[in-house]
């Protein structure tokens, strides 16, 4: 997984969530730097949350 400041580039897994004991991957859509994870370990998220910030 991804930490803030590695470089990543488009498709790079940064996270992955967990739901109904499946593990989704989530993806950087753009290669750049990774800014902000702004979820940790057992957090919930709902839908349309923003989970990381990768600036071009």
């Amino acid at each position: 997984m991804a930490s803030v400041g590695d470089q990543v580039n488009s498709g790079q897994e940064l996270l992955v969530v967990e739901s109904m004991k499946m593990e989704i991957p989530l993806v950087a859509p753009v290669g750049g730097t990774l800014r902000e994870l702004r979820v940790g370990v057992g957090a919930f998220v709902q839908a349309g949350d923003v989970l990381a910030v990768v600036e071009p």
